[in-house]
């Protein structure tokens, strides 16, 4: 099971973990029907089955419990982003294919989680785990196109890997904004279409044709 860093109290036992997942849980499904201001820790507690007693025990608010949401969407990436990582492919296109499948496949399992974090990405202490994400994605991105594009320059692969980090989930944070399936699935075509021709057109630039931004 996941460790959260942002609990107030870590649970000791099985039993304490599981009640944690399930206010997390719960919460999550209370910010798709209400949004995050009409959410109390009352409502938290009623759906999780649980007594408000055990929602503060673990919790000193309900922002709390929306990061620890965001915290476990974060370890699901990252375990996902691994095994991608230790994969081998074939060439360029099937190892772009792959980054893209494993972060559309994470999105529409976890658009809540993601739906979240755009509505809370403002907030200070957002920005640290969103760093960290992004740190953990570019570092991946960086290495495979170390691999599939051994003829571009380390500096090349960072600005690229980051702004195909950028490109896919501000796409895919739109895609989650769309009022139907239908537009939904548009949308992440796009996003599919846009990255792959982006990285595709990093593998075609000549590195002598590129001039280096300070």
């Amino acid at each position: 099971m996941t460790t959260y860093t942002q609990l107030r109290r870590e649970p000791k036992q099985r039993r304490g973990q599981e009640r944690v997942e399930l206010i997390l849980d719960a919460t999550q499904d209370l910010f798709g029907e209400l949004g995050v201001d009409a959410i109390t820790t009352n409502h938290i507690a009623d759906r999780a089955g649980v007594d408000i007693g055990s929602v503060y025990y673990f919790f000193n608010d309900k922002f709390q419990i929306f990061q620890s949401i965001l915290e476990r969407a974060g370890h699901e990436l990252s375990e996902r982003l691994d095994e991608f990582a230790s994969t081998g492919y074939a060439d360029l296109d099937a190892w772009t294919n792959g980054f893209i499948d494993v972060v559309v496949s994470f999105w529409q399992r976890e658009i809540l989680a993601c739906q979240l974090l755009q509505v809370l990405r403002a907030r200070p202490e957002m920005l640290a785990m969103i760093e960290e994400q992004d740190e953990i994605n570019i570092a991946i991105l960086s290495e495979g196109l170390a691999r599939y594009c051994p003829g571009t320059m380390p500096s090349r692969r960072r600005r690229a890997a980051r702004t195909t980090n950028v490109m896919l989930w501000e796409l895919l944070q739109d895609a989650s904004t769309c009022s139907t399936a239908r537009e939904r699935n548009a949308m992440m075509r796009e996003a599919r279409i846009a990255v792959h021709a982006y990285i595709q057109s990093v593998s075609d630039t000549p590195a002598s044709t590129l001039r280096e931004v300070p």
